[in-house]
C-alpha cells in the first residue's frame, strides 16, 4: 500500500504515522547510493519525530567499526529513501535481513 500523507488532513497524517509505527515493528529503510545501487536494510530504531510535515526519524546504531552503514551514507549522498513497513506475510524474511 502507497499512502501520499501530503493530500491527507492532519488527524488522518497522525493516525497513518503512528499506527505505522505502533507497536514498535521493523522496517525495511530502502536507498540508492549516488551511482544508483539499491540498499535495503533493517532498522528498528524510528519513529514519529513530526505530523506536520509529517516525518519519520530513523536512528542509525553504529557498527564496531563506528563507519556509517550504507543506508546513513546513501541518505546523505541523495537526501532520499523509502520507509518499508514489512507486513505480516513477510515477517520470516525480515527476520532472516536482520541477522
Amino acid at each position: 500500500m502507497f499512502l501520499d500523507l501530503t493530500s491527507n488532513a492532519d488527524h488522518n497524517v497522525y493516525s497513518y504515522l503512528v499506527g505505522g509505527i505502533s507497536p514498535r515493528p521493523i522496517a525495511w529503510i530502502s536507498t540508492l547510493s549516488e551511482k544508483g545501487i539499491a540498499n535495503i536494510a533493517p532498522y528498528s530504531f524510528f519513529t514519529v519525530a513530526s505530523c506536520n510535515p509529517p516525518v519519520l526519524s530513523v536512528t542509525q546504531v553504529n557498527p564496531r567499526d563506528h563507519t556509517n552503514k550504507d543506508t546513513l551514507t546513501n541518505l546523505l549522498a541523495t537526501k532520499e529513501c523509502v520507509v518499508n513497513i514489512v507486513s505480516h506475510n513477510l515477517v520470516k524474511q525480515m527476520n532472516q535481513s536482520c541477522a
